[in-house]
């Protein structure tokens, strides 16, 4: 429930707000995919609040080697390496890991929704 509400605020460009809320969830909750969807959104949020190099450094040092494919995904976009980003895109889309709902409504691929990348 927690989880809807920071997805609801960044939608809403309540970055602060989001920052607050997913830190908390990321030092409370006891579920891996929780704890990761939330830094991804607080990531987004810092982001879209101070500028791509308030989280360079705290996405330089995410390791994301042994987490699910989508976080490494969220990773590189995050980073803007849309080269490699899009590789892993394809391949998660083809293998069924993401679907035509995520990308219209995960916030991660805003950016691209803006540039026409799935056109």
């Amino acid at each position: 429930m927690l989880d809807q509400c920071v997805h609801d605020a960044l939608i809403d460009g309540c970055f602060y707000l989001v920052e607050q809320l997913a830190s908390i969830i990321e030092g409370n909750s006891n579920e891996d995919d929780v704890r990761w969807r939330a830094k991804v959104n607080r990531l987004l949020a810092l982001e879209a609040r101070a500028g791509s190099t308030a989280i360079e450094d705290e996405i330089d040092d995410w390791d994301t080697s042994e987490l699910p494919l989508p976080y490494k995904l969220a990773r590189l976009i995050l980073r803007r390496q849309d080269y490699e980003a899009r590789a892993l895109f394809d391949e998660l889309r083809v293998g069924g890991v993401i679907s035509d709902i995520d990308v219209a409504t995960w916030v991660i691929f805003k950016r691209w929704r803006e540039e026409g990348v799935f056109i």
